[in-house]
């Protein structure tokens, strides 16, 4: 996989993990250094998401990627990151670590 689409999850907040018929909602996520893109609203209202670990070769993060996503407590951004779009974390209530590989990341 080297791109995970716009709207990859359900924007209605119900969004799950299927496996051998079982559904669970997503809570953490490591992406794949395979990755090189997110899509806008790509995991946007994942609201039991609390961890997610971001590839080495992303170099953006996209407008709403994690909006709505209520339960993220912590993200890991690497440093190919370079751009941070508008309301990439809007409503992301649960947010107490945003750690960057290498440098500080500030936010307000």
């Amino acid at each position: 996989v080297k791109y995970i689409s716009d709207n990859a999850f359900d924007p209605n907040g119900n969004s799950y993990i299927s496996y051998d018929g079982e559904r669970a909602p997503i809570e953490n996520v490591l992406i794949s250094d395979s990755v090189t893109e997110i899509g806008q609203w790509a995991f946007n209202n994942c609201t039991s998401l609390t961890n997610v670990r971001l590839p080495n070769n992303i170099t953006k993060i996209e407008m709403y990627t994690f909006s709505g996503c209520s339960s993220l407590e912590n993200i890991t951004i690497p440093n190919s990151v370079t751009e941070i779009e508008s309301w990439a974390f809007r409503d992301c209530v649960s947010l107490q670590n945003m750690r960057r590989i290498g440098i500080m990341v500030y936010f307000i």
